[in-house]
């Protein structure tokens, strides 16, 4: 994933990326993700994205 893709997705009102889709989350994005209870299905917060390398993004 690019930065400007993430850029894209963060101005389209999308806040977390989970198993490569992006959800709009109603709230708070820590509460949604505190309430999810799945082991290995990490979730990313787009904002959080945009201050990873370009080869950890690469590897996303």
């Amino acid at each position: 994933m690019t930065r400007e893709e993430i850029q894209e997705l963060i101005n389209s009102d999308f806040h977390v990326l989970k198993e490569g889709v992006a959800i709009k989350v109603d709230g708070e994005i820590v509460d949604y993700i505190e309430q999810l209870d799945e082991k290995g299905s990490p979730v990313y917060v787009l904002q959080d994205l945009l201050n990873w390398t370009d080869d950890e993004l690469q590897e996303l």
